[in-house]
C-alpha cells in the first residue's frame, strides 16, 4: 500500500515538473497581427462646426495585464485644418469573462481653423513585446473630418446679427434684380422708340433728359440722377457707335472712344460726367447738385451738337479763334 502511495506520488511530481518546464519555455517569435495587440484612431464627430472642438481616441488593447508591453513614446498626430489644443492618457484594466483586457487610451482635443475638410494623419506607434523583448510598429488609418458653420453659443444673440446679414443680402439681390429690369426697360423704350419714330438717336436721349430729369425740383436725388445720366450716355455710346458702354468699365470705355479716333470734346464730356457718377455710385456719396447741373448741361450740350453737325463745326471755329 504504501508503496503504491509513493509511486503515485513520484508520477505526480514528474508530471508537475514536466507542464512547469513547458510554462517556462520562452515563446516563439510572432508577427505583428499574432501579437493580440490592437490600435483603434476614432472621432467623437466627423461632422465639426468651427466654433467647437473634435476629440481624437487613440487605442492600444490587448488581453493581459497592462506590463505585458511597452508601448515607446510616439509624436503628436499631424493634422491639416485642425489644431490640438488639450491632450491626455489613461491606462485601465477591465474583466471579459475570465478575461482580462488592458486599455491604453491617447486623447487629443482639435480645434478647427477654417471651413471646409480636415484631415488627421495616420499615427505609427512602436511597442516591446516584454516577453521576448521584440519591437513592433502599428499604424493607424487616416481619418476625414469636415467642417461646417458655427452654430450659435448657449444664450447668443448672433442669430439677430446672422437675420440682419441675410435681410441684407435678399435687399442687396432685389436691388440689383430691379436695377437690371429698369436698365433693360430703358434699352426697350429707347429701341421701341426708335422703331416707332425717324427721330434720330439724340433727338429721343434729350427727350428722355427732358421727361425723367427736373433739375428745378429742390428734392431732387442727385445720386440717382447721375446714374440716370451715364446710362444715357452709355446708351449713346453704344446705339451710336456700337462701343461695349455696358461692358466695360469707364476707363475702359473712354480707351476705347480714343482708339475708334472719336471726337475729343465728346469724349472729354462723357469721362467727366461718367467718372463723377461713378464717384458717387461707389463711394455712397450723395452728390453735389452743382456738379449735376453741370453734367446735365455738358450731356445735353452733346447731344445737341451730335444732332447738328453745323453748331459743332461752329463750336470747333470759334475754339480755334479764340485760341488763335
Amino acid at each position: 500500500m504504501k508503496n503504491s502511495l509513493l509511486g503515485w506520488l513520484v508520477l505526480w511530481a514528474i508530471f508537475t515538473g514536466t507542464v512547469n518546464a513547458q510554462d517556462a519555455e520562452p515563446e516563439q517569435p510572432v508577427t505583428v497581427d499574432s501579437t493580440g495587440i490592437t490600435l483603434s484612431a476614432m472621432v467623437d464627430e466627423n461632422t465639426v462646426p468651427l466654433n467647437r472642438t473634435v476629440t481624437l481616441t487613440l487605442r492600444l488593447q490587448w488581453q493581459g495585464s497592462l506590463d505585458r508591453y511597452q508601448v515607446h513614446r510616439f509624436d503628436n498626430p499631424i493634422v491639416q485644418n485642425l489644431e490640438i489644443v488639450a491632450s491626455s492618457s489613461s491606462n485601465r484594466v477591465i474583466q471579459e469573462g475570465d478575461q482580462t483586457i488592458a486599455i491604453q487610451d491617447y486623447r487629443y482635443t482639435l480645434e478647427p481653423t477654417n471651413l471646409g475638410m480636415a484631415y488627421i494623419e495616420d499615427v505609427i506607434i512602436k511597442y516591446t513585446d516584454n516577453s521576448d523583448e521584440r519591437s513592433y510598429t502599428l499604424r493607424s488609418s487616416r481619418i476625414p473630418v469636415k467642417i461646417v458653420d458655427p452654430v450659435a453659443e448657449p444664450g447668443s444673440k448672433s442669430w439677430i446679427l446672422y437675420l440682419f446679414i441675410g435681410i441684407m443680402v435678399i435687399a442687396a439681390g432685389m436691388f440689383v434684380i430691379i436695377s437690371r429690369q429698369k436698365m433693360i426697360a430703358d434699352k426697350a423704350r429707347i429701341k421701341a422708340a426708335q422703331a416707332a419714330a425717324p427721330d434720330p438717336l439724340e433727338q429721343i436721349l434729350l427727350q428722355e433728359m427732358k421727361i425723367h430729369i427736373d433739375l428745378d425740383d429742390a428734392h431732387t436725388d442727385v445720386g440717382a440722377v447721375m446714374s440716370h445720366l451715364s446710362r444715357i450716355a452709355r446708351t449713346y455710346i453704344a446705339e451710336k457707335y456700337q462701343g461695349p458702354a455696358f461692358k466695360s468699365t469707364t476707363t475702359e470705355l473712354i480707351n476705347w472712344m480714343h482708339e475708334k479716333d472719336l471726337d475729343d470734346r465728346m469724349i472729354k464730356d462723357i469721362e467727366l460726367l461718367l467718372k463723377h457718377a461713378d464717384l458717387i455710385k461707389f463711394s455712397g456719396h450723395t452728390g453735389d447738385r452743382q456738379i449735376m447741373d453741370q453734367s446735365y448741361v455738358r450731356l445735353e450740350s452733346l447731344l445737341r451738337r451730335q444732332l447738328n453737325p453745323e453748331s459743332l463745326n461752329e463750336s470747333q471755329d470759334n475754339a480755334d479763334q479764340e485760341a488763335v
